[in-house]
């Protein structure tokens, strides 16, 4: 990871900080699933002060995930559980460490 990724990197969360507090409810939306079903595009947003804020981006930054632009979410795979649950978790625990359990100090609902 370079530099510049390192502080952009730093920048989301630091904005992702404050957009979500613990106790935040993250929302998702799958936007694309693979033909075989083992892979799925989230796009994630966050309602602050009364507006749907798009987070996507910036989610997959911070967890080093591969963001598509094709189809505007976030790179998830695996089969057999809830992967919007999977998503938050891993933000959760990213922003606010294992401990503590801080994986779920984040909720998600579907949109």
């Amino acid at each position: 990871m370079t530099k510049a990724q390192d502080v952009s990197r730093a920048e989301s969360l630091e904005v992702l900080r404050g957009l979500l507090p613990r106790g935040s409810e993250v929302r998702v939306l799958v936007r694309h699933v693979s033909a075989s079903g083992m892979t799925r595009w989230i796009d994630v947003f966050v309602i602050h002060n009364g507006s749907l804020v798009w987070i996507g981006s910036r989610v997959a930054e911070v967890l080093g995930s591969t963001w598509s632009s094709k189809y505007q979410g976030v790179k998830r795979e695996g089969v057999g559980m809830d992967m919007g649950f999977d998503l938050v978790y891993s933000l959760s625990a990213r922003l606010y460490g294992h401990a503590d359990e801080g994986g779920y100090a984040l909720t998600h609902r579907w949109i």
